[in-house]
């Protein structure tokens, strides 16, 4: 059988299916390179909005880091060691923030504006003296620990609750010694007793299965199913005394000395820990490891706080007489700055104590104790070893000096 002969129509018509293959693979790529420049570009606009925001919200802080830096520059002078330890915090919120990120000349040189002004002013707070750092430091201590001193008073009061609580309860089971050896002797004989009623069970057991197997189905020859059911009737039957003995064993009434010594066991494990805990109060809060002297140290801490600390209504333009006063105080923008980085500090600066007073010496009307030489005398801050004294006649305060 010969092979058909393919005609010209027939060339023609596969030439142009290849053709038509060919164009259609084309248009496909085409299509596909074509999507994809599309999903580039939607990609790349989505980066660009991305690029505004973020251009955005680094312009508003840098005008708030600007306001900041000018504000703590005013205060320096009053408040030096908070001036210290907010310019660290503003130096670190701007550390990612360069001038490459911005595009426009005046960000850039607001930029370098504000770069300068925190260099100015750090050097300015590396000059402080001896008696400021150590009031910085203070300030940075107290910060860093306010939390934990808040969780230890609760521990303390936690402990000494205890403690009360295992004074009074000893005693008591110290006088019914006598009662609990007699509660302790019948609870060891009913637990003999227990024990003597399963051995029985056990060796009853052992003896009357073979008995009674062997009279169901040799004796009475019994079918072998109601043999069985015979034997486990028994079985069962036997088994009740032991299980009412244990039941009576397990589910007896706990007498009330039980509950006394396990409470004084969860008091005393519960107290393991006290002495190691009271070295770490002692050592961590200037020797004091009680809750009502930690809760002092924890008042004296915020005031502490808050004597070297700007008032929320404080304003700083009298330092500044050439320029306009500012409506935005020290306070509210360095809580800005604050809120973007170092929550502690926020806390301390939000949860204020009570209300600072004067700076430079104490108020009129504080009374302190009068020596026989008719001086009074007053130690004020707390605890700063800085004395005052005035006449009982008068009524301004005289800083004493050694």
């Amino acid at each position: 059988m010969s092979r058909p002969q393919s005609s010209l129509m027939d060339y023609a018509n596969f030439g142009t299916n290849v053709y038509q293959s060919r164009q259609t693979a084309k248009l496909a790529k085409a299509a596909e390179a074509q999507n994809a420049l599309i999903e580039q570009m939607q990609m790349q606009q989505q980066l660009e909005m991305m690029k505004k925001e973020l251009i955005i919200t680094a312009r508003k802080v840098l005008i708030e880091a600007g306001d900041l830096v000018e504000n703590l520059n005013l205060a320096f002078e009053k408040y030096p060691a908070h001036t210290a330890i907010s310019i660290e915090m503003v130096d670190d919120m701007l550390e990612p923030l360069t001038s490459d990120l911005f595009e426009e000349i005046a960000d850039i040189e607001r930029h370098r504006t504000v770069e300068k002004s925190i260099a100015k002013l750090k050097r300015k707070v590396d000059n402080l003296s001896s008696e400021e750092i150590e009031i910085r430091e203070k300030m940075i201590h107290i910060m860093t620990h306010g939390d934990q001193l808040t969780l230890d008073i609760e521990t303390a009061k936690i402990n000494e609750e205890n403690q009360v609580k295992l004074s009074e309860l000893k005693p008591q089971w110290e006088e019914s010694q006598d009662e609990w050896i007699k509660l302790e002797h019948e609870s060891l004989v009913r637990v003999k007793s227990t024990k003597k009623v399963g051995l029985l069970y056990f060796l009853s057991s052992i003896f009357l299965l073979p008995v009674t197997f062997g009279i169901s189905s040799i004796v009475l020859q019994l079918p072998e199913d109601d043999v069985m059911v015979a034997v486990v009737t028994i079985l069962l039957a036997l088994s009740a005394w032991p299980l009412i003995n244990v039941y009576k064993l397990y589910n007896y009434p706990m007498h009330p000395l039980k509950h006394l010594k396990d409470e004084i066991w969860l008091l005393e494990y519960g107290l393991l820990d006290l002495d190691q805990t009271n070295e770490r109060f002692a050592s961590n809060y200037e020797g004091d490891c009680t809750s009502d002297k930690m809760v002092e140290l924890q008042k004296y801490w915020n005031e502490y706080i808050d004597y070297y600390t700007p008032d929320e209504d404080e304003d700083f333009s009298e330092y500044e007489p050439q320029k306009v006063r500012k409506s935005q105080t020290l306070f509210s923008a360095t809580k800005k700055a604050v809120s973007s980085g170092t929550e502690k500090v926020k806390d301390v600066w939000e949860k204020r104590s009570p209300k600072r007073p004067p700076r430079n010496s104490p108020p009129e009307d504080m009374n302190g104790q009068v020596d026989d030489d008719g001086y009074e005398w007053l130690e004020y801050p707390v605890h700063s070893e800085k004395w005052w004294y005035r006449e009982v006649s008068e009524t301004s305060w005289m800083r004493w000096e050694q």
